[in-house]
């Protein structure tokens, strides 16, 4: 153990658990844990004693969270990514411009809000190809939100490649943070014992009632057991006095620290409430205050040796942060303001100078104002939305032009919403609306109904957006008008009005088409994705060959759900056309490391590959897309994604998981009075009753689908594929009239639509609930209709089928070759449930049964290792897989060879011909 640093009192199993991951990562693991606990309960000296154990030969970056550094967006992942700087030439183009973006090397570029965190990710992977890295940052609620959300995204996605991350935080320390995903270690109170053992080394004069009654009073926390003896009276150190009430432990030593400080000359004082509302503390930035407030050069002497302050690395550091809080927060607020104006005044960085002239003014102030603005667009440039809010709310505060701080205080809202601030950004929208200009009119309307809909008010959203829409056109202002039309039918998804929608995207497109632009192609996708769902599939194949080449020229960037419904709706009737256009959004998306884009495109992806057969494949894309979304916050986008993998899942039989995750998907959808997205899941959790052999159950579920797929007004079947699953339950259960019924609608929607799927359908039912005679009839067409729709899974399914009544009809060597094709299939797909079924059926018709079981290997691997295998197996090189999934080359190593050894595979030529059907 380290002599340099003090031994732990009590902190024994809390030490080995640090030192056990520590030392992981020399290994090729991977960690990020959490540290938590009240201020002074010792996270930050556990973490050094750590470091001290067991890091030698590591390499460390640190970083801390400041108070005075929340205004500045990505300040404290500066300070932690520094030193990995020179690494950012080997990241991929988007990446490395998005951190230059960020970190002010270069001028704002357009960029993902994500694609920081991305290289983040990137340049500590690349780091740890020379020696196991450790980053350490101390005091995370004091970061500044985008420093704070890229670290904790990155500490998400950590795998493998020997780094490893510890965070400290302060409970109950607002904001308060998001740690899905992370493991956490919690500080308590020391025990009595290890707490009068720390008491009595510091000071080991105090009488045994005093030490016992400091440690009731302050429930063990060291910081307080060591600073508070210093505040007691005389009378109260003897014990003839008693100590006041209990107070939460950061309150007393914040008292403690209040005395100590004011027991300084005022001079002093004075320069330490300078030292306080630093940026980071530097020397230099104080030192040039200090002059201007006309403070002699040894001003802080007094405060040096009463270990308040020291300097370290050309930064001036407080003893503890409570005593940076104390010193500050104590200060009258005229004092406060003199020395923000005092370090305005010397400020370097335009966007620190316009934030300590905030801090000074006591009044409107329209220069100030509007430095502040220009700090506010720089942070919004950078995709540091949270700070870029705050800037514009406060510019609006000191505006003296009513215009412009309506302006101001409009972006503000905006800036808020996109960060997730719903509640904020409507308080500032009813600041901005009475003042803003005709010109901003359609904005403020744009961004009340967009936080209508997600606030599950759709109705309210369609009178916001309608009305403004209805007079931007009369007004001549098209553009607008079509945008704000095109944001209303959204809510039409939600409310199921089928005419409504069609009515509001006949007036978008008639606006669109007089602004021109962007605009009018996304409206016309969104009309025809539309009217295909209402059963036009057949008549607009000639929309979607004159439509897809425009895509390509097009910038992707905001338009993942519009052509990404446009992929999906092509694969009811031209499957190559929808996979070429969702493989060109992931391109894009993946190479711009807009990772915010991809859980809908990989969704639609994932559910394209579910249909051609391609199961691990979609498992692979939909365990993705759920990741992707839960880490970013897309609630209702997740339950989409969840529904998908949900439905995957009951493929292979693995129910559990899948009613779990199709009953996560359909509180999240209903949650957000998504009724389409939530058709999915109750799908899904028909499909895993079905698998599970419960068919009353599932005829439940399939029959809610059914009853809001007709709500919603759909006419294509292919939008989510139930109707076959529905009339097999209503069949099983003795349901016939219902199944007959069932059956009569997707008839009437499969000659409406014309789809291959949908006819194959109406075939199996009828072979189902046909007579005898009929069976071989409808089965054979059914065949033929399953020949033109490329779908496995349902043409082994109408095998089942098949055989399953061939048997019962007690013409058991007839029914042995469909039963053999169906049990083949469904073993080469990995459907448990159905292969089960098959083989029974096959040995009850006289068959043999089959000993082998499904191919080896797939079901070994983790989801993100079965992406690994399959982007290989499809011929991506390391380097390219590594840049897609946000990695280094050294791990995907690392994955590639667990997976060789769990698939018996030596050789990439060797995976790619395992995984073919998948790749």
């Amino acid at each position: 153990m380290t002599d340099s640093l003090p031994m732990l009192e009590g902190r024994t199993e809390e030490v080995a658990q640090l030192d056990e991951r520590i030392h992981s990562l020399r290994d090729g693991a991977a960690f990020a844990l959490l540290v938590r606990g009240e201020a002074g309960v010792g996270k930050s000296t556990l973490i050094e004693r750590a470091l001290a154990d067991g890091a030698h030969g590591m390499r460390i970056l640190r970083a801390r969270g400041h108070e005075s550094d929340t205004e500045i967006p990505y300040a404290g992942l500066l300070e932690l990514a520094a030193p990995l700087l020179p690494l950012r030439g080997a990241l991929p183009q988007a990446q490395r411009a998005a951190i230059e973006s960020a970190f002010a090397l270069e001028p704002p570029t357009p960029h993902d809000r994500l694609a920081v965190p991305a290289g983040l990710l990137g340049l500590l992977a690349r780091a740890a190809e020379r020696q196991p890295l450790l980053a350490v940052v101390d005091d995370v609620h004091w970061l500044d939100d985008a420093s704070r959300d890229a670290i904790l995204f990155a500490a998400r996605r950590l795998f493998a490649g020997g780094v490893g991350m510890l965070l400290a935080a302060r409970d109950g320390a607002a904001p308060a943070l998001d740690l899905t995903g992370l493991d956490e270690l919690s500080l308590t109170g020391l025990d009595t014992t290890s707490a009068l053992a720390l008491l009595h080394r510091d000071a080991s004069q105090l009488p045994r009632s005093v030490a016992e009654a400091l440690v009731n009073a302050t429930a063990g926390n060291p910081l307080a057991l060591i600073e508070l003896p210093s505040a007691l009276t005389p009378a109260q150190l003897c014990g003839d006095a008693p100590l006041t009430d209990p107070l939460p432990a950061s309150a007393a030593v914040e008292r403690a620290y209040a005395r100590q400080v004011a027991e300084l000359p005022p001079p002093t004082r004075t320069a330490l409430l300078v030292a306080a509302a630093l940026h980071r503390g530097r020397v230099d930035l104080l030192t040039a205050a200090l002059r201007r407030l006309e403070l002699p050069e040894d001003v802080l002497a007094p405060a040096e040796q009463a270990r308040i302050v020291t300097e370290r690395d050309g930064d001036v550091v407080f003893r503890h942060p409570l005593l940076r809080a104390a010193v500050y927060h104590a200060a009258p607020s005229s004092e406060r303001r003199s020395a923000h104006a005092a370090l305005g005044a010397v400020a370097t960085d335009p966007r620190v100078r316009a934030w300590h002239l905030a801090h000074a003014a006591s009044g409107a102030d329209e220069e100030v104002a509007a430095a502040l603005e220009a700090a506010a667009r720089d942070a919004r440039a950078r995709q540091g939305h949270a700070e870029a809010a705050r800037a514009f709310a406060r510019a609006a505060e000191l505006s003296t032009d009513p215009a412009a701080q309506g302006r101001r205080a409009l972006d503000a809202a905006q800036e808020h919403a996109v960060a997730g601030h719903v509640a904020t950004a409507l308080t500032l929208l009813e600041t901005a609306a009475p003042s803003v200009g005709e010109e901003l009119r359609p904005a403020v309307a744009r961004l009340r109904g967009n936080l209508a809909m997600r606030r599950g008010e759709p109705l309210a959203a369609q009178r916001i957006l309608e009305g403004e829409a209805q007079r931007a056109a009369a007004a001549g202002d098209h553009a607008s008008a079509a945008v704000l039309l095109l944001e209303s039918s959204i809510s039409y998804t939600m409310t199921g009005d089928q005419n409504g929608m069609f009515s509001v995207l006949e007036r978008a497109s008639a606006s669109a088409e007089i602004a021109g632009g962007q605009a009018a192609l996304i409206t016309r996708i969104m009309s025809m994705v539309s009217r295909m769902v209402a059963g036009e599939t057949a008549t607009l194949a000639g929309e979607l060959t004159a439509i897809e080449p425009q895509l390509a020229a097009l910038d992707l960037t905001g338009l993942g759900e519009p052509v990404g419904l446009f992929a999906q709706a092509a694969t009811w009737s031209d499957p190559a056309c929808g996979e070429r256009v969702v493989e060109l959004l992931i391109s894009r998306y993946r190479d711009a490391s807009a990772i915010g884009a991809l859980p809908f495109p990989l969704t639609v992806r994932a559910m394209l590959h579910e249909r051609r057969g391609r199961w691990a494949a979609a498992e692979a894309d939909a365990e993705e897309a759920v990741r992707l979304a839960r880490e970013i916050d897309q609630a209702t986008i997740s339950g989409f994604c969840l529904s998908t993998l949900a439905l995957v899942e009951a493929g292979h039989g693995r129910a559990e998981r899948a009613r779990r995750h199709a009953r996560e998907g359909l509180e999240l959808t209903e949650r957000a009075k998504a009724l389409n997205l939530g058709t999915y899941a109750l799908a899904a959790l028909g499909r895993v009753e079905l698998a599970a052999d419960r068919p009353e159950l599932a005829a439940d579920w399939l029959g809610q689908a059914d009853e809001r797929a007709r709500r919603l007004g759909w006419r294509e079947p292919n939008v989510v594929q139930f109707a076959g699953d529905h009339v097999e339950a209503l069949v099983r259960v003795g349901r016939t009239e219902d199944a007959v019924a069932a059956l009569e609608r997707l008839a009437a929607d499969a000659e409406l639509t014309g789809g291959a799927w949908a006819h194959a359908i109406v075939e199996r039912g009828r072979m189902l609930l046909g007579g005898p005679d009929e069976i071989d009839t409808h089965a054979a067409a059914a065949l033929a209709w399953h020949e033109r729709d490329g779908q496995p899974f349902e043409r082994a399914r109408t095998e089942l089928a098949w055989g399953e009544r061939l048997r019962r009809r007690r013409r058991r060597m007839d029914a042995r070759a469909p039963l053999e094709r169906a049990l083949a299939s469904f073993r080469a797909l990995g459907a448990e449930p159905w292969a089960r079924r098959a083989a029974d059926e096959l040995a009850a018709a006289g068959g043999t049964r089959p000993d082998d079981g499904p191919p080896r290997g797939r079901d070994e691997l983790s989801p993100h290792e079965l992406k690994v295998a399959l982007m290989v197996a499809h011929g991506m090189t390391n380097r390219e897989v590594a840049a897609a999934l946000f990695l280094s080359p050294k791990t995907i190593e690392r994955h590639l060879s667990r997976i060789y050894r769990k698939l018996d595979v030596r050789s990439r030529t060797e995976l790619a011909r395992l995984l073919a059907a998948d790749a």
